[in-house]
């Protein structure tokens, strides 16, 4: 999982975990939004939450202006599906009758 922060930061697998097990909601912030930019498996990745952290990160996270804020908005909408039964309608994933 060290690759979602690329060679920006100088952080080991140790810390990801701190930061997945702490009580600071910009940290956890921080990390997901990571996961959700950058990792290459994400279902895996968000797993080093809680679930009852992930719900709540799932359910007030923001997607901020990027480049890839659409990439990143897709694939919110992806887990919120997932873990909260979201409704949301995902560009290129709905059924057309």
């Amino acid at each position: 999982m060290k690759e979602i922060f690329w060679e920006d930061y100088k952080i080991d697998e140790e810390d990801i975990v701190k930061l997945a097990h702490s009580d600071n909601e910009k940290e956890l912030n921080f990390l997901f939004g990571k996961i959700l930019y950058n990792s290459k498996n994400l279902l895996k990745d968000i797993q080093i939450f809680d679930k009852e952290k992930l719900i709540e990160i799932l359910k007030n996270y923001e997607i901020k202006s990027s480049y890839k804020s659409d990439f990143a908005l897709r694939r919110l909408k992806i887990l919120r599906a997932l873990y909260l039964g979201s409704d949301e309608k995902i560009k290129g994933l709905s059924w057309k009758i």
